[in-house]
């Protein structure tokens, strides 16, 4: 303050900002300074407004805005996200087969995070196992389970702090049998109506796959069909984990036959799955009628019900099988209907 005496004398006090008074300032210097302990996983950072007053008369006072960052301490360990796994290797599976991946998860930021480092702490005096510094348990060996079935490893992960920080967690490994039977996929046959022959895209069905093997996981994949002239690969696609079968748009209207392949690792089954393309014209439609049904989902209706539903409507009409089109399939709002 230009002013002299008591004219020229400042005072400060923080007036916005601060309620839980982590902060102060000196009155008389302005000298801001942590009143509290900062804790950065609570609040990032801090908006406070400071006044500046003279002892003056008349009182004159400007107000100045004061944003606080609040940097990271390495204050939280990095944390599995189960206490406890449990991994299946089969025999047959070769060197550096994927055992599980760990998912890690940590209160502080960038760079006291990531990148992590995993680490044996026991379990693996043999050198059975290796860890990618991704997350992954993978195998180093082959195993017999008649020599051992059982292991059990705890691996332990640090941060990237200074120090760094750590937690520990356990994996059981069990060995087991390679796998003994062959995947079996369910029948599937896909109908289709587009409208105009303009087909949108989407997804069209699902292929079902079991196996007796308790621990084996399947795999789907499209596979050359003999005979067709069509690009398969061009108009479909199917999901490799859960077997989600999803048509690309503009399908023509006709038939397609897909070669799909299912494999446990060792085995592979193959079936064909029929999709039938229909066209729906607008007189089809100006002409339809809808019907619901109580108590029926679309699913059950379309595994349990349509053929049955088609041929009672071709005999009230007195027509012909293919002339009974059934254009869509959907959920009523009333829960209780179709």
């Amino acid at each position: 303050d230009l002013d002299s005496g008591d004219n020229g004398k400042v005072s400060y006090s923080i007036i916005k900002g601060d309620n839980d008074g982590h902060f102060t300032i000196d009155e008389e210097t302005g000298y801001l300074s942590v009143a509290n302990k900062l804790d950065r996983e609570t609040t990032s950072n801090y908006v406070l407004e400071i006044l500046a007053k003279d002892h003056g008369l008349p009182v004159l006072s400007r107000q100045v805005m004061v944003n606080i960052e609040i940097s990271d301490a390495n204050d939280n360990p990095p944390l599995f996200s189960q206490s406890n796994y449990t991994g299946v290797v089969q025999e047959d599976k070769p060197i550096g087969y994927e055992i599980l991946k760990f998912t890690i998860t940590d209160a502080d930021t960038i760079p006291n995070t990531l990148p992590y480092t995993f680490d044996f702490r026991s379990g693996n005096e043999g050198n059975f196992f290796r860890l990618e510094q991704d997350g992954i348990l993978r195998t180093a060996t082959k195993f017999n389970h008649k020599i051992k079935n059982t292991y059990l490893l705890q691996i332990r992960v640090f941060d990237n702090g200074t120090p760094p920080l750590y937690s520990d967690t356990y994996v059981i490994v069990k060995v087991i049998e390679e796998s003994q039977y062959p995947p079996i996929i369910t029948p599937l046959e896909v109908n289709i109506n587009s409208y105009l022959d303009e087909y949108p895209g989407g997804v069209i069905g699902r292929v079902h796959a079991t196996d007796q093997d308790q621990y084996d996981t399947l795999t789907f994949s499209l596979s050359p069909t003999l005979g067709i002239m069509y690009p398969t690969h061009e108009l479909f696609k199917i999901d490799r984990i859960d077997g989600t079968l999803t048509a690309l748009p503009r399908l023509d209207i006709g038939d397609y036959r897909l070669n799909i392949t299912v494999t446990d690792g060792k085995y592979f089954t193959h079936s064909i799955v029929k999709v039938i393309v229909e066209i729906v014209s607008a007189e089809m439609l100006e002409n339809s009628i809808v019907i619901r049904f109580r108590e029926v989902s679309p699913e059950s209706f379309v595994l349990s019900h349509r053929k049955g539903f088609v041929k009672a409507v071709r005999n009230a009409m007195n027509c012909r099988l293919k002339d009974v089109v059934i254009i869509s399939v959907q959920p009523s709002n009333d829960f209780e209907h179709l």
